[in-house]
């Protein structure tokens, strides 16, 4: 792999800029109920007619009154596949998807992700978000489930059947993990589970009794951060498999009901250059080198500037070591390249931090 850097200023900077709050996701949803909606439109390339799209509705209408809900889903996917299709047809698709026999509960998820994604946000959303809460726990996906009468109850805040069906809905499926946030860029490279109620805030329990690698991995630390269990020592470029015991508690009284295994795979470090930009400046008499260090990287391009004396004032006037400077008004105004060429750092190790001079 190879990465041009001036030797005295650093070229590259990994700028990683705080996420905003995330909506409601179900991952890979979008995905898939973008290409169901592709799919049917190839029945009709170029569009249906006026008529073709009140025959459609008409049939999916009678198939309801008839309780033939395979008809009605079949009529549903005609409507949606001629063209301008509102809100209301992709939920009322994805209602006969989910009543069918069998149920198309795929079908079913990707059509109420459609309507929640064309109707205004807040209350309307909620018939997609009951619809998806249903269809999850046919599909035996408790914890998205769980989030999806969290986000109904976030919508009807006053809706205590609702309220009642979320406390139901958790106390069957006990503590489960939601979410996994990796970060294979921090030292050590951690990941961090998110549950689907907080662990336990008490202080009579430890994080590292109910969480273990497979085979075991030495130095491996659990802590609790926030209403997080982060684990960190993973390796790079693979996939661990870390079991959370049965047992491990949670608030309300919940606790995980069963081992639950979770692989976690991490990919190689992102190739950096680490330069130490406040010391580039090598005063006469001092050995010159200057020290550089990689990760997976093999080749370095280099291009060596000389500054004359009388340049270093105005240099330092638009310059302060440590701060950000610009190569190409370094040479242009301050300095001359004496030297350009490729260097071979020998000995790759992946993802281990390499020092050269």
């Amino acid at each position: 792999m190879r990465l041009l850097m001036p030797l005295f200023a650093l070229l590259a900077l990994l700028l990683q800029g705080l996420a905003p709050a995330t909506a409601f996701e179900l991952p890979g949803l979008s995905r898939d109920a973008e290409q169901y909606e592709r799919g049917l439109g190839r029945r009709f390339p170029a569009g249906a007619t006026p008529a073709q799209r009140a025959s459609a509705e008409q049939r999916a209408q009678q198939a309801e009154r008839a309780g033939n809900w395979a008809g009605a889903a079949q009529a549903w996917e005609d409507r949606v596949a001629g063209g301008e299709a509102a809100a209301e047809h992709w939920l009322a698709l994805a209602r006969a998807q989910a009543r069918r026999t069998p149920p198309e509960l795929s079908r079913a998820l990707q059509a109420a992700w459609q309507n929640f994604q064309m109707v205004p946000a807040g209350a309307p959303e909620i018939p997609s978000l009951l619809l998806m809460a249903e269809t999850l726990m046919k599909q035996d996906r408790p914890a998205q489930a769980i989030e999806a009468w969290q986000e109904v109850v976030q919508r009807a805040p006053d809706n205590q059947a609702y309220r009642r069906q979320l406390a139901e809905t958790r106390r069957a499926a006990g503590m489960l993990v939601a979410r996994i946030r990796t970060d294979g860029e921090a030292d050590p490279a951690r990941a961090c589970f998110t549950f689907t109620v907080p662990p336990a805030r008490r202080d009579d329990w430890r994080p590292q009794d109910w969480v273990r690698a497979e085979p075991a991995l030495p130095n491996l630390a659990i802590t609790r951060e926030g209403d997080e269990l982060c684990v960190a020592g993973l390796p790079h470029g693979r996939t661990t498999r870390l079991i959370l015991r049965a047992g491990l508690p949670g608030e309300g009284d919940l606790k995980l009901n069963r081992d639950q295994t979770v692989n976690v795979a991490l990919a190689n470090r992102a190739a950096r250059i680490i330069f130490d930009n406040s010391t580039f400046l090598l005063p006469r008499g001092q050995e010159q080198k200057v020290s550089v260090s990689t990760i997976n990287l093999s080749t370095l391009a280099l291009r060596i500037v000389r500054v004359s004396e009388r340049n270093l004032v105005p240099l330092a006037g638009n310059w302060s070591p440590g701060g950000d400077l610009y190569p190409y008004a370094f040479e242009e105004n301050f300095g001359r390249t004496v030297w350009e060429g490729t260097v071979q750092l020998p000995g790759l190790r992946e993802n281990v931090v390499q020092q050269s001079s």
